[in-house]
């Protein structure tokens, strides 16, 4: 059988990266030999339930300078990918593609750099412009989230149509396919993601001190983990809003919490196709987000299953959420076309062209 292998930057964490590859993986373990390498990381975070098939291998190496470690992890990399007759392997993210990508000038491997995030978003960081740059010339594929992307690769780093596509992150058909009824009894806003700088937290606090002093019935209810978590709890405190904005944590299941959502909010600086926006899609749960350049209009249909908002307007922002919570015919209305545009996102399709795109590489042999 077919061996190929994810490299991803540390597995002891779990974000929307992360979460991508184990469905990834474990989806496409049923055809083909499924290895995953993690370069940092003493463990695998105990959220990830990776298939018993797939075989895990921990570098555990020390972060340090990204030159450093590009120079650490590839020997190993490229021993691993000898001893397992690698045909194939994934990068996952810019900083794996830069490490990873100088594997296919000294291996028999193909590879693939899995470019996570909004090209154009970070354009102007010198250091992650490079990166991307290095890793699109010397790996033999590009995958990124989204059209935009992709054309904003072709235009600014002249890459050949048949070098790169874009292929979306999936919903499952099991969570589509379920019936599922609206809330619209609920009074719980969700937000979900990890606690960095880019996921926007700092701008939801700005808008939840708009909201929710008007809607005192009303919670703001956010899950997740991460460094910056502490930060932003405090600065909720500082704004008196600890009793209605509720920091959950993080939790392994969240279809109960989905369940029980009414209104869904993203404040992301950047996104690539996030995740947390396609499952609440698949809740039918009406979603509000920063128009950011990529993301979120491919995947809410603005005033018609969710709203977009121009990116970063606090008081726009704030006066949709309420306009939503005192009108919940709109809540009503915008749930129920919240499956208009859905089957693009559908498991089944995009499994399919993983398998289309696998089976190219092979062939180009």
């Amino acid at each position: 059988m077919t061996n190929i292998c994810f490299i991803l930057y540390d597995l002891s964490i779990i974000g929307g990266i992360e979460r991508v590859v184990e469905s990834l993986a474990n989806k496409l373990s049923t055809r083909y030999v499924v290895h995953i390498i993690s370069i940092h990381g003493k463990e695998v975070n105990p959220s990830l339930q990776f298939s018993n098939s797939i075989k895990i291998k921990l570098l555990k190496l020390d972060e340090g300078r990204l030159r450093q470690q590009l120079i650490k992890a590839f020997y190993p990399i490229k021993s691993y990918f000898k001893k397992n007759k690698i045909e194939i392997a994934f990068l996952e993210a810019t900083f794996v593609g830069f490490i990873g990508s100088p594997l296919g000038l000294l291996s028999k491997t193909k590879i693939v750099f899995c470019d996570h995030g909004s090209f154009m978003s970070q354009y102007n960081d010198i250091e992650i412009r490079i990166i991307r740059k290095i890793a699109s010339i010397f790996c033999n594929k590009v995958i990124v989230l989204t059209k935009r992307s992709m054309d904003d690769y072709k235009r600014y780093f002249r890459i050949k149509s048949k070098k790169i596509t874009f292929i979306y992150n999936w919903i499952s058909d099991s969570i589509i396919d379920e019936y599922r009824k609206y809330n619209l009894e609920s009074k719980i806003i969700l937000t979900a993601g990890r606690f960095t700088k880019e996921k926007g937290y700092d701008l939801l606090l700005q808008v939840a001190e708009k909201v929710l002093p008007l809607n005192p019935e009303w919670q703001w209810h956010i899950y997740g983990e991460g460094p910056l978590e502490q930060e932003y709890y405090n600065k909720a405190v500082s704004l008196g809003l600890e009793n209605s904005l509720i920091f959950k944590g993080f939790v392994n299941n969240m279809n109960d919490v989905y369940e029980n959502a009414s209104i869904y909010v993203l404040p992301s600086y950047r996104e690539g196709i996030p995740l947390v926006l396609l499952e609440a899609k698949a809740y039918k749960i009406p979603c509000v987000s920063f128009d950011i350049l990529t993301g979120p209009n491919e995947i809410i249909e603005d005033a018609k299953n969710g709203y977009l908002i121009k990116p970063y307007d606090i008081e726009a922002m704030a006066a949709c959420i309420n306009k939503m919570i005192i009108n919940p015919d709109i809540r009503q209305e915008l749930s129920n076309k919240s499956y208009s545009n859905i089957n693009k996102f559908r498991e089944i399709n995009i499994y399919d062209q993983w398998v289309i795109l696998i089976n190219q590489l092979l062939s180009a042999w």
